[in-house]
């Protein structure tokens, strides 16, 4: 686990199975991590030219929770790959006020009996510029593609960006959910499709 006022990861690479990245900024002294609301946290995370692998671990919920007063994500790649055949697949939480993602690819994909790890993104402004943000169950795998969410009060998604779930196998894709008072997609790609025998 990362926790500090500010977050900062540059030109680094994290091959882990679960991380926690909390920015409080200046909010209050002791916070119960277990329980964390994301008014609590009030400092900035920053990753860029980075890669962050995360697999699924055996009878752990694993993944990356990012949660700050604002996330931003450049020219960055965060992916997860649920192998195991017990446990969970590894999900991908982006909790802040502003996120946004640009130049960057974000996927969670199954090649065993593990659904994939849902991605999600929670705030009250949601940028995606130039990014993929993917979800799939690959060729051979028995689990289900994740999810993905995106849920803000202002939510766009534009310069060339695709957010999809694909699965390749038997297995049905994730679904995905864009909600917002204001959602603005602009060229952009927002699909779900099969490539095998499975729903999309």
């Amino acid at each position: 686990m990362l926790a500090a006022r500010d977050v900062t990861i540059d030109s680094s690479e994290f091959t882990v199975g679960d991380m926690r990245i909390y920015a409080f900024g200046g909010g209050p002294g002791e916070i119960d991590f277990e329980a964390v609301r994301p008014t609590d946290f009030t400092g900035g995370v920053e990753i860029a030219d980075s890669t962050l692998a995360l697999a699924g671990l055996p009878d752990i919920q694993s993944g990356v929770r990012v949660v700050g007063g604002s996330i931003g994500i450049a020219n960055s790649t965060v992916g997860s790959l649920a192998v195991f055949d017990v446990g969970f697949g590894a999900s991908i939480l982006l909790q802040a006020q502003q996120v946004t993602v640009t130049g960057s690819v974000l996927s969670t994909a199954t090649g065993g009996a593990l659904a994939a790890g849902d991605l999600s993104s929670f705030g009250e402004r949601i940028v995606v510029i130039g990014s993929l943000l993917t979800s799939e169950a690959d060729i051979g795998s028995t689990g289900t593609a994740g999810d993905i969410e995106l849920d803000g009060n202002s939510v766009r998604i534009g310069g060339g960006s695709f957010i999809t779930t694909d699965t390749f196998s038997e297995q049905r894709g994730g679904s995905i959910l864009i909600e917002g008072n204001a959602v603005d997609i602009a060229a952009a790609i927002v699909s779900s499709s099969t490539q095998g025998p499975g729903d999309a």
